[in-house]
């Protein structure tokens, strides 16, 4: 697949998710959609509002997430591949002079970290794909206990 086309498929999804969930509402329900539960007038409803408006919505931003999720996980790839071989001078430590050690040592160093953020952008698409499927209306629970552990995995 061309690069151009994966990006252009993980962004419009969302994109075009989250303008249907803003708009459908606020079309068919300006005033319900804006109501909150402490009585303060909103311009514009929150984002978990509009999704978990009805089950259209939510179905709908569901689909769009999962169609696009694939998608964010080969342009994880295509960045982790791009910037590893931006660092991938191949040089044996035995040929590497003393005075250029500290440069082999940050080069290692680099690679090391581009591995560890291909890492966790993995697990950020993980967890926001699980986020996405379990609405907080419909799953209050199960939501605090989600976040929770995604609260605790950050903080490790």
């Amino acid at each position: 697949m061309k690069a151009e086309f994966v990006v252009a498929c993980a962004t419009a999804c969302p994109l075009i998710a989250l303008a249907f969930c803003y708009i459908y509402p606020l079309l068919v329900d300006f005033s319900q959609i804006n109501k909150t539960h402490c009585h303060v007038y909103n311009f514009l409803p929150s984002v978990s509002a509009t999704i978990s408006y009805n089950p259209l919505t939510s179905f709908f931003w569901f689909m769009l997430i999962l169609i696009h999720t694939p998608f964010r996980f080969i342009l994880a790839k295509y960045l982790h591949d791009f910037y590893k071989t931006q660092f991938s001078h191949k040089i044996p430590e035995d040929y590497v002079p003393f005075a250029y050690k500290t440069d082999y040592l940050k080069l290692t160093s680099v690679r090391k970290q581009i591995f560890f953020a291909y890492q966790i952008n993995k697990v950020e698409i993980i967890g926001l794909f699980i986020l996405s499927m379990f609405t907080s209306n419909s799953n209050y629970g199960l939501m605090i206990n989600i976040l929770k552990i995604i609260f605790f995995k950050f903080l490790i």
